[in-house]
């Protein structure tokens, strides 16, 4: 039987997250170790905390949270596929995310800067990412779309 592990049980389980593209494989080297294995102890204090999330979410509506995040990210999506970036979303089935590429930009330069801005981003895979949340503002869009057009036209 192969072994069953999370991605946490992998070796260097976190440069998928943030060193670009290549580390997402699907025959990543399982750590060989005791560890790798483990899923840890149960946290009562983090089951209540996520129960009291899902709440919030019920509270909320799950449509009515995708609505706003889609209205953040469709003109997002727009403004960096103007300005020549690839998208991974598909227009059937779109997710709460969006990851780009772009065939002559630094993905991992362009994250840099961000998060010099103080835009937090991810680049799984060599993509940039971009996972908005609840607080997220259609200004805040607008800062980033204006950010990027910036650190590409310097």
């Amino acid at each position: 039987l192969d072994p069953m592990v999370g991605w946490l049980g992998l070796e260097d389980p976190l440069s998928f997250l943030f060193e670009g593209e290549g580390y997402l494989k699907s025959d990543a080297k399982i750590r060989q170790e005791a560890g790798a294995l483990e899923l840890g102890t149960q946290s009562g204090l983090s089951l209540l905390a996520w129960e009291a999330a899902l709440g919030m979410i019920e509270g909320a509506g799950v449509a009515n949270i995708f609505a706003h995040i889609e209205s953040l990210l469709s003109p997002l999506e727009e403004a960096l596929l103007e300005l020549g970036f690839v998208s991974a979303r598909r227009a059937s089935g779109k997710s709460a995310t969006l990851s780009v590429r772009h065939p002559s930009v630094d993905i991992l330069a362009l994250h840099s800067a961000l998060g010099e801005a103080g835009i937090v981003t991810t680049t799984p895979d060599g993509y940039l990412r971009f996972a908005p949340h609840g607080p997220t503002s259609a200004g805040d869009v607008e800062l980033l779309i204006r950010t990027i057009r910036e650190g590409l036209s310097a």
